[in-house]
Order: C-alpha cells, then structure tokens, then sequence
C-alpha cells in the first residue's frame, strides 16, 4: 500500500507515518493496532504486536519460545525483521548449521530429534525454508559464517544427508556478499564460546545482537552487550581459516563423507 494512501486510512500526516515507520516517533498501543489493522493483520497478529507496544524500552528483548504458537519457532518472526532489513549480519555456529543454509532433510532431521511434534515438524521446515529467501534478493544483506568445524563433521542423519549438506553450504555462500569460514577446533575448543549468536547492522539504526537458547532468544541493543559479542566476533576473525581455505576444507570433508555413502 502506497505510503500516502496508508496515511490517509489512518488519519495520520505523511510525516508522522514516516516518523513511526522510522522509530523516531514511539506509538502507543492504540496506534499500533489502528496501524496493523489498516494493514490487514488477522486479530493474533495485532495481539503480538500489542504485547511487543507494552514491553519496556530497556535496550533488550527476551522472546520464549512457543511450541505451539500459531507461528512456528515463537520469536521467528522477530529475527526475520531483522535479518530482512540488516545492513550486515555476523553470525557464529558452533553447534548447528545454520538456518539459512540448511537443507530441507537436515532441518527434519534436527527437528525430529527435538521436542516437537511429528505432525507440526513439515510446518517448521517450511517456514525456516521461507528465511532462506533473504539469500536470493537481487541486495542481500553481507552475511558471514563462522562455523565450528564439529558442525560439520557431526554426522545428521547419514553420511549422504551430510554430503549434501556440504555442498549446499557451498553453493548457497557462491555470492561475493557471502562468506563461510571454518572455526577449526584446534583453535577454539568446541563449546568456548557458549551457544549460537549473530550480529546484525544497520545504516540507520544500532546494531542488535542476537542469542539463542532452547528456552528463549534474546535480542540486545545495549552498547556494553554488543561489544562483547564483536569481540567475540574479532577473536572468530583471527582464528577462523580464510574464506579459500574454508571452502576448500568443507569440499574435502563433502567428498570425503560421498566416498562413505552404501551407495558408492
């Protein structure tokens, strides 16, 4: 909808539209649903939305993870705002691939071993497959992964889910605004730096790092927990192999888990 015929509907001035939209204007709860319903938002939307108004302004936010919501993963709709409108993302992985560049069979693989029920695991898979498209856009964020090299050599599935997998990594991260490098265990030990983590930039607004736990996702606005997490990310970038020397070493590891297929 054409921003001007968006401030018309809700008798607002194209300033004070452009100011909301920005987050140089704060609304109250009744703006936010005048806004998602001029909008079309079905009733549970609008109710999140509401919940997210009334939280405090205190430069962090903790999502639970919901189960069962309505919308799979809980907090997912949250990380995809802000992946889609990141500058740059910097991401580390020390336990999984990450989820812009998983395959369908080692996301139900993942997810069959979790606590989620069989018959919402296809739900899962899609929508996490529905992040991926942030990886096809004509200007794409600049994404770089650090991955632990255990990752890698975790066996998901089978050796052909894993040789697969591989080459997925490898031909997802083929656009010159990606990067994937190696964190090598002889480097950092497996489990030094705790769980999963990204950094996201913006050229208008602060960055916001993001943790994830199996309870919750946190995201964090403040100066003090941001710079940890680009320390963190600074000491990735010295140890780390070169982005060559990580292709070449997950294409080893991919041919090397082919030659162990039954089928070869």
């Amino acid at each position: 909808m054409p921003a001007n015929e968006l401030a018309r509907k809700l008798g607002w001035s194209p300033s004070k539209l452009s100011r909301v939209e920005s987050g140089d204007r704060g609304v109250g709860p009744v703006d936010v649903a005048l806004y998602a319903s001029r909008l079309d938002a079905s009733p549970k939307e609008i109710a999140r939305l509401l919940q997210l108004a009334q939280q405090p302004d205190n430069l962090y936010q903790l999502r639970e993870n919901q189960p069962d919501d309505v919308w799979p993963q809980g907090p997912i709709e949250s990380l995809v705002v802000h992946e889609s409108t990141a500058d740059s993302i910097e991401s580390y992985d020390p336990l999984l691939v990450p989820g812009l560049l998983e395959t369908a069979d080692y996301m139900r693989e993942i997810f069959a071993t979790g606590p989620l029920p069989e018959n919402r695991i296809e739900l899962y898979v899609q929508a996490r497959i529905g992040r991926q498209d942030l990886l096809r856009r004509p200007n794409p964020p600049r994404l770089t992964f650090y991955i632990h090299e255990q990752v890698f050599r975790s066996i998901v599935g089978s050796t052909r889910l894993m040789h697969e997998q591989l080459l997925h990594v490898l031909l997802s991260t083929a656009r010159s605004e990606f990067t994937v490098r190696v964190v090598p265990t002889t480097a950092l030990p497996y489990g030094a730096f705790d769980g999963p983590f990204r950094l996201m930039e913006y050229e208008a607004y602060s960055p916001v790092a993001y943790a994830q736990s199996h309870a919750a996702c946190l995201f964090l606005e403040d100066e003090l927990h941001v710079g940890i997490y680009r320390k963190l990310l600074a000491t990735l970038n010295k140890i780390a192999m070169s982005e060559p020397a990580s292709r070449e070493w997950i294409a080893k590891l991919a041919s090397e888990y082919e030659g162990h297929r039954p089928d070869a």
